[in-house]
């Protein structure tokens, strides 16, 4: 079965939110290799704040799954014989409970979205607009480019978007 990647998704995490944000992540993954989604900050702001981001392609079901907002441990996070998880799940909520979820469009984006993706911020194209340092930014449909330039970040580092969000979803509903 082929997998349909319809949309794109770029998210900033703030250099000392990184741990929950690959908590976040992992949960729509296939592994635990996807608790090392977000790398160290490769990224930073005027002001000297440092980001890192992943930027992959999403189906409409995970993008479903990230609008709605609730954490749910995937089936591939099976607790060890201690009893113990890989995935934080306390982490990956908070990670939800505190995202900006950003669009290209003010309307839903799919019929069951508990709330709509917020319109794009006002941008000149030339001054840069500030990045949240206590939460995490989401960009659905942004060019990586675009983004960046957007918040005015410049590569300190080898970006490393390897290791993408996979797909199971499917899964998870």
């Amino acid at each position: 079965m082929t997998t349909i990647y319809k949309n794109s998704i770029v998210i900033f995490a703030p250099e000392l939110l990184i741990s929950n944000a690959n908590n976040l992540v992992a949960c729509f993954g296939a592994s635990a290799a996807d608790l090392d989604s977000f790398g160290p900050a490769s990224l930073v702001d005027a002001a000297g704040n440092r980001f890192s981001l992943i930027s992959t392609v999403i189906t409409d079901a995970t993008l479903a799954g990230l609008v709605a907002g609730v954490a749910k441990r995937p089936k591939w996070d099976g607790a060890d014989a201690t009893g113990k998880y890989r995935i934080d799940m306390v982490k990956a909520q908070s990670t939800f409970d505190g995202i900006v979820k950003l669009g290209l469009r003010s309307e839903k984006i799919l019929p069951a979205d508990p709330e709509p993706v917020q319109q794009l911020p006002e941008w000149d194209g030339e001054t840069a607009l500030k990045l949240p340092l206590d939460k995490h930014t989401s960009l659905v449909n942004v060019d990586l480019e675009v983004a960046l330039r957007m918040y005015g970040l410049v590569r300190i580092g080898p970006m490393e978007l390897a290791n993408p969000v996979v797909e199971v979803v499917e899964e998870l509903v």
